[in-house]
């Protein structure tokens, strides 16, 4: 009945009937198997006033059992869609921050609240993904949650917790049908037994077929998005190759692209305006949906993700066209830099081959030259009017053109710095070299990468 898939373990420990359950049963199993006891975790949530009482309840019961207790309390958030998701999202971010590399977490879901969710995401309008229920494992932070009473009904779980003559305590806001999972748990459920005596068993099956079902839509859209996303560019998806595909396939694949990015699930109104307003526009558009602070906008043939925060940034900024007033740069320094909401740092090597001498093929590193004595290196903001001097052509141009001919969306063009030699532009910092700034085959090298990003790196 329970098997338990690590050796170091945590239990969701409520207090309640489920949790007191689990919390023994895994007590038992880990003394059988010589292993360390289960080290629990109880989150009080503030909205009783009994939640001092449940706190001390437990501190007891793991007295008892010999087992470590780890309290945390947290500050609901109010939202949008209840106190119920608020309470939940808080539990979850606690058990993540708690969960160490490897660990499991175990909860005690049982047959009744698959039965419940089923219902309550079947009134939502959700599609096969939400219907799968809960699932019996996931990752969860660094661990992962495993549920191993998820197909036992709550009736027999009393009765087990009842000839082990365990001890449990009474949440009284589950008599409330306040909340939608006790109005379907004390008004609906039991109607439905009336008709159907295994109503709770058969719910569970359904959900189990829609994560069957959610299962291969999923390993149809990551075929998919593999196939529309742009080389190189998660955050972008090339949309003549996502029109190839019908309707239904393509919003798998905007929902997995979309959540891959820690977005929520998108909504069918989301889906609809990005069809509307993105893939069906003018391929000259540059339409734009803010979502999630996130913006989703069209540029060209493709579909970006980009954060509101650098929207704004497309703009030139302030910064003075004096290339004396940059930062000035030690390319023998391992220092992080900060700029645009990314990290950079220098990065060097000892000898530049001829594949990688700092051509403008966006598609190898760009190497510069090491500084001459005295020769003094700043990175700057672009401020407009900037011209390159690119590698074997005889005519400067602008580094507006060079934008536009590389395809480069307008909300990178400010992110990354401008390299300056003694108040000369050598280069765009990972994105192309001047001429007379690469360094030569044999010769020693470094150049400007990005190591980590403060926002989505596009």
């Amino acid at each position: 009945m329970l098997a338990i898939p690590a050796a170091s373990l945590k239990v969701a420990y409520s207090g309640g009937l489920d949790s007191t359950l689990l919390l023994h049963l895994a007590c038992l199993v880990c003394r059988w198997r010589g292993q360390p006891l289960p080290v629990a975790i109880h989150v009080h949530h503030g909205l009783s006033p009994n939640a001092d009482a449940w706190v001390r309840h437990c501190e007891a019961q793991c007295r008892i059992l010999g087992v470590s207790l780890l309290v945390r309390k947290v500050t609901l958030i109010p939202g949008g869609k209840g106190t119920e998701n608020a309470a939940r999202t808080a539990r979850y971010q606690v058990f993540e921050q708690l969960l160490d590399e490897g660990e499991v977490l175990l909860q005690g879901h049982h047959l009744d609240d698959q039965a419940e969710t089923l219902l309550l995401r079947l009134m939502r309008g959700a599609g096969v993904e939400g219907l799968a229920g809960i699932p019996r494992t996931r990752a969860l932070g660094a661990g992962a949650i495993y549920r191993p009473l998820l197909d036992l009904s709550r009736a027999l779980l009393e009765r087990v917790a009842r000839a082990m003559d365990l001890s449990w305590i009474q949440d009284e806001s589950n008599a409330s049908l306040e909340y939608d999972r006790n109005f379907l748990r004390h008004e609906i459920l039991p109607r439905l037994e009336q008709r159907w005596p295994a109503a709770r068993r058969r719910l569970a099956a359904s959900a189990g077929h829609c994560r069957e079902a959610a299962e291969q839509v999923q390993r149809l859209a990551t075929e998919d998005l593999a196939a529309v996303r742009c080389t190189g560019k998660p955050y972008r998806l090339d949309i003549p190759a996502l029109m190839q595909l019908s309707t239904a396939r393509q919003n798998a694949v905007l929902r997995l692209w979309l959540g891959q990015h820690d977005l929520p699930l998108a909504t069918e109104k989301l889906l609809a305006e990005i069809h509307q307003s993105l893939i069906a526009a003018e391929a000259s558009a540059a339409p734009e949906i803010h979502w999630q602070q996130t913006a989703i906008r069209r540029f060209r043939q493709q579909l970006c993700l980009v954060p509101q925060s650098l929207v704004p940034q497309t703009r030139l900024g302030a910064p003075s066209k004096n290339p004396a007033q940059g930062l000035v740069v030690d390319v023998r320094s391992s220092a992080a830099i900060s700029w645009a909401g990314q990290w950079w740092r220098v990065t060097q090597i000892a000898s530049v081959d001829k594949s990688s001498s700092g051509a403008d093929t966006r598609n190898s590193p760009l190497w510069l030259r090491l500084p001459r004595p005295g020769e003094l290196i700043q990175l700057q903001a672009r401020c407009g009017g900037e011209r390159l001097s690119l590698p074997g052509d005889s005519h400067r141009r602008s580094l507006k053109h060079w934008f536009q001919s590389h395809a480069v969306p307008p909300w990178e063009r400010n992110r990354a710095p401008l390299i300056y030699f003694d108040r000369q532009l050598a280069a765009l910092a990972g994105l192309v070299v001047c001429e007379g700034y690469q360094a030569q085959p044999g010769e020693p090298g470094w150049q400007l990468v990005v190591t980590a990003t403060e926002q989505v790196d596009q």
